[in-house]
């Protein structure tokens, strides 16, 4: 006769649980959690005493003129970021395209400037680490003096 090793009931519904657990329990606890938050904001503004303007926002983002709808401050100034952010992408695209190309060109100075100063290591404090060890295989003495 073959004995069986004694688990509890406790352990092995645990385990079961675990395994065959539904979803929609996730789900109505994530419901029930963006409620709860929604309801403490609700009930946080509602004691601040303020009451929101929200009918003057119109005026900011559009507004007519002469009979035309022109921009107001809002939209303006969400077309001044892009303007920034477009003008950041092409300069950081050209140094970087530049970058590249003097690093791969058969300029002395180009590969010298571009090349890593030093070795640089991480550290394994894991026992097994997954980040890339850089190394230079070639030996690079670099004045700093000169920069």
């Amino acid at each position: 006769m073959r004995v069986l090793p004694k688990v509890s009931i406790f352990h092995w519904l645990k385990q079961r649980v675990f395994l065959f657990r539904s979803p929609w329990r996730d789900i109505v606890q994530f419901i029930l959690l963006i409620a709860v938050i929604a309801w403490l904001m609700s009930i946080s503004t509602s004691r601040l005493g303020y009451y929101w303007q929200w009918y003057r926002i119109p005026r900011y983002l559009f507004r007519i003129e002469d009979g035309r709808l022109v921009a107001g401050q809002l939209i303006q100034g969400l077309l001044f970021t892009f303007r920034i952010s477009g003008i950041s992408l092409v300069l950081v695209f050209a140094l970087g395209l530049g970058t590249a190309l003097v690093r791969l060109s058969s300029s002395f100075v180009g590969r010298q400037r571009s090349w890593p100063r030093s070795k640089t290591t991480f550290p394994d404090t894991s026992g097994a680490s997954f980040l890339p060890t850089p190394s230079c295989s070639r030996k690079t003495s670099i004045s700093l003096a000169g920069l």
